[in-house]
């Protein structure tokens, strides 16, 4: 092995030992150093969203269903409705403050958008207009999405339904 120049000193293997600690270290400073630089690891919270009242033609509704009064097949445009969300954290149930909500149609031809933020008890209070329920359809659905730092996005894709009754 020495014949080769494959360990030029002639400490033979007493030496590796060292070499292993020291080059351990040093990669040790550096992953910290990267870790620092890059703000540390974290992990994300998730969030649980609740849907707890619908406000619709001057009426409050439990839940997540706006009822359309349309008994034909026709469609209904221009539907405007507040929602309540209630945001909070998974397992905790800790309400999550400063949590942007957005409402909006999760499927072709419903329309529709609001947005907002949740306050210090985790209620966002959301205007959604130009809903659509399309021609021949007894529901629409609209997603709801919250994202906040430090939380994993949540997005529901039927968190309020627009239904016809």
């Amino acid at each position: 092995m020495f014949k080769r120049g494959w360990l030029k000193d002639q400490r033979g293997i007493e030496g590796l030992p060292m070499r292993l600690i020291i080059i351990v270290v040093i990669a040790g400073a550096v992953l910290v150093a990267l870790l620092a630089m890059l703000g540390g690891i974290s992990f994300n919270k998730n969030m649980d969203v609740e849907c707890s009242k619908i406000e619709y033609n001057g009426k409050t509704y439990d839940g997540f269903a706006v009822p359309v009064d349309a008994t034909g097949s026709e469609e209904i445009s221009g539907i405007s409705f507040t929602a309540h969300i209630y945001v909070y954290e998974s397992g905790t149930n800790k309400p999550v403050e400063g949590a942007k909500v957005t409402i909006s149609g999760a499927e072709s031809g419903v329309g529709g958008f609001g947005s907002g933020k949740t306050d210090e008890n985790g209620l966002a209070i959301i205007s959604v207009s130009g809903c659509t329920l399309p021609a021949n359809y007894g529901e629409a659905q609209l997603k709801i999405e919250v994202t906040k730092s430090g939380y994993n996005k949540f997005i529901d894709l039927e968190g309020i339904k627009i239904v016809r009754t």
